[in-house]
């Protein structure tokens, strides 16, 4: 919902970088043989999460992204955005299995629940939190450092909301 029909004003990442009020960033793109082409777009303009999930979460795209975090990331704190529940859980699986610390958290956990994984993530004791559109909105955690952005949108305002998680100072 809009409150004003007046936008008082608006800031680009590059200019809240630039006025340090961003820390600064690099972004790697990850190719992959990923085909959208079945995935159906909803009457809001987003993709259609049943056919998303489908079609990205599938073990060569998950492990490349494994490969990808070991390769350029390990070590460093990060949150993995995926689209559904069941990607999140794939997706921690295959980290732990790579040996990296990892958890994922969704709305069927439990308040309590959600509270212990963000505390082990707080404490370093995850490294690579999954989750599926969670942690967007109100998330912050100085610590983190890295985003894998696992899941795509046809919103640049959502795909900003991700990357900023990770770009707190």
């Amino acid at each position: 919902k809009q409150l004003l029909n007046t936008e008082i004003h608006s800031m680009s990442l590059r200019e809240a970088v630039e006025k340090d009020l961003l820390c600064s960033f690099s972004v790697f793109v990850a190719q992959s043989d990923l085909d959208l082409s079945s995935v159906s777009i909803t009457s809001s303009g987003e993709y259609n999460e049943e056919d998303l999930q489908k079609a990205v979460d599938v073990y060569n795209r998950n492990q490349g992204a494994v490969d990808l975090y070991k390769k350029l990331f390990e070590g460093q704190t990060a949150i993995a955005y995926c689209v559904g529940v069941k990607h999140s859980e794939n997706m921690a699986g295959l980290f732990r299995e790579a040996g990296v610390p990892a958890g994922f958290i969704s709305g069927k956990n439990t308040e309590k629940e959600k509270q212990e994984i963000l505390r082990q993530f707080q404490n370093g004791e995850i490294k690579v939190l999954c989750n599926a559109d969670i942690l967007i909105q109100g998330f912050d955690e100085p610590r983190a450092s890295v985003c894998l952005n696992l899941r795509p949108t046809l919103s640049l305002v959502l795909a900003e909301q991700r990357g900023g998680r990770v770009l707190r100072k």
